[in-house]
């Protein structure tokens, strides 16, 4: 490879650095996404079905959304699991009254979770992002196949090809002109 050849690639790789570093920034947002969403996700797809008895409620705002923060004892629909004190998340637009459906992760939990789908999309959203992140990482620090580079070697090996074949004609010319005797190629032809 020629130092004009090696530029070219050098030139690449750079370009594609800035890919590589804002994918992997999405990759890191992606993979922060699903471990804050990881028990969630976990109590709403495995978790232990049951009802949290309403004991604690009181209002809280100015975070990311206001709501009643509630708490109280959890008990496991079949009854398997009893927690003294979970946590209800996510915060609630009501004010509860009585029991409210939730699940938890096990029975060392302290946070139960509204058994809501809607739950699933910051770890969805998360994995989305990891997978994408990751495709496009992938696809920009791989060593490109279908490329310039791999265009010019494909060139210079049908060059190549050519040059033989050409070779292998002069070989039959001399032969054909010179039969009887095989005369010591000159310098010129030789490799």
């Amino acid at each position: 490879m020629n130092r004009y050849a090696r530029s070219r690639v050098r030139g690449r790789t750079v370009r594609g650095l800035p890919a590589a570093a804002y994918c992997g920034f999405v990759l890191v947002f992606g993979v922060v996404l699903m471990v804050m969403a990881a028990e969630r996700s976990y109590a709403f797809v495995a978790g232990v079905p049951g009802q949290v008895a309403v004991s604690d409620c009181h209002f809280e705002s100015g975070g990311k959304r206001d709501g009643w923060a509630c708490s109280g004892p959890f008990t496991a629909d079949d009854g398997s699991v009893h927690i003294d004190r979970v946590h209800l998340r996510p915060l609630l637009y009501d004010r509860p009254v009585g029991v409210v459906e939730a699940k938890v992760a096990g029975p060392n939990a302290t946070l139960a979770w509204e058994p809501d789908p809607w739950l699933l999309l910051p770890a969805g959203g998360g994995l989305i992002l990891l997978m994408l992140s990751a495709s496009v990482l992938w696809s920009t620090l791989r060593p490109d196949q279908d490329g310039p580079e791999a265009a010019e070697n494909a060139e210079l090996a049908e060059m190549r090809r050519q040059l033989a074949a050409r070779r292998a004609e002069l070989a039959q010319l001399r032969e054909d002109l010179f039969p009887d005797s095989t005369p010591e190629p000159s310098r010129r032809w030789s490799r």
